[in-house]
């Protein structure tokens, strides 16, 4: 995590360095307006209403708004749909624009879009799912800003083996078609296999109240299941409520644990409710990913290869409560 934090605070520098330059270059023209001369697609999975998405796009148009030089296109589906992503990639590729980022929602899908584009000259930036194929069949993009889903699956695995041996666990799989959530999910398989555990991956859709219910039906027909793992937030919580509605005790009859982070999900962990959160650090990686691309496109700049973001929320997430009524974290 040391050498994670080096490397990001080495590209943060150089990047403050690079905009103050051109910032004081800029001083005399800042009473015109500068056509901008970059134009930059950013595509995600979504749904971009979700929270995490929200930080994504957040992260983007911070960093797009400290350039007068670029202008920044964000889209992605309202809610997790695959077809209406490769639409909208198939879109932004066909619009030419100086610059792509995209989430590998499911690489071997988007190959034959994508590396005619890249090998055209399209310079890629990836942020939130990577190719995690073998790097002779990845494709080519310039860099990649996020968690490694299986080491994340792995993680919360092992956070949970250190306090307990579940009876039956599951894992809640919310966008089926996003491999990198089918990686995470088979992370924290293997992990609980090896230690003995019962556990299983369930498609709990895109619907929150649908999940919950879904999540719901499984523990009740294997009553033996005292834990769960969701890939989102807002899953864990839904889940929460419907357990308190059937008279269960979240944290103590059903144990949670997910990704990412609301006011909500903060409440329920300082309430014992859910047990804990990964952070995957979804600002980051859009403020990243615009920086690395602008860096590119106006001075060359080779971006580093991977940049992962994985972490672990403290026990304390109260610390965190102004980040996350700004959208930060």
């Amino acid at each position: 995590m040391r050498k994670d934090v080096r490397c990001f605070l080495m590209v943060l520098v150089i990047f403050l360095s690079v905009f103050n330059a051109f910032a004081g270059g800029q001083e005399e023209k800042s009473t015109s307006t500068v056509k901008p001369q970059y134009t930059v697609y950013a595509v995600v999975h979504g749904g971009i209403g979700d929270p995490y998405w929200k930080m994504v796009e957040k992260g983007m148009k911070d960093a797009a708004a400290l350039v007068t030089e670029m202008k920044l296109i964000y889209v992605g589906p309202d809610v997790f749909n695959f077809e209406q992503f490769m639409a909208m990639l198939e879109g932004a590729v066909a619009a030419k624009p100086d610059g792509l980022i995209a989430t590998m929602t499911n690489p071997p899908a988007m190959d034959e879009l994508l590396r005619p584009a890249i090998k055209g000259g399209l310079p890629v930036i990836a942020v939130d799912s990577p190719d995690s194929r073998p790097t002779i069949e990845q494709i080519p993009y310039l860099s990649y800003i996020g968690e490694l889903p299986y080491e994340g699956g792995v993680l919360a695995a092992k956070e949970i083996l250190k306090e307990y041996k579940p009876k039956r666990a599951i894992y809640g799989n919310h966008s089926p078609g996003a491999l990198n959530l089918v990686e995470r999910g088979q992370g924290f398989i293997d992990i609980m296999e090896k230690a003995g555990v019962p556990v299983e991956a369930i498609d709990t859709t895109e619907d929150v109240v649908q999940g919950a219910e879904i999540m719901l039906a499984y523990i009740r027909s294997h009553p033996d299941t005292d834990t769960v793992f969701t890939g989102n937030m807002l899953r864990a919580e839904g889940l929460v409520v419907r357990l308190e509605e059937e008279g269960y005790k979240p944290g103590k009859d059903v144990k949670l644990s997910t990704f990412g982070l609301t006011t909500s999900t903060m409440e329920m962990m300082e309430q014992g409710k859910i047990d804990f959160s990964l952070d995957e650090q979804p600002y980051m990686q859009g403020f990243l990913g615009v920086t690395f691309m602008y860096l590119h496109l106006k001075y060359g700049f080779t971006p580093p290869a991977m940049v992962p973001t994985l972490g672990l929320f403290p026990e304390d997430v109260s610390s965190l409560k102004s980040l996350i009524a700004e959208g930060i974290r």
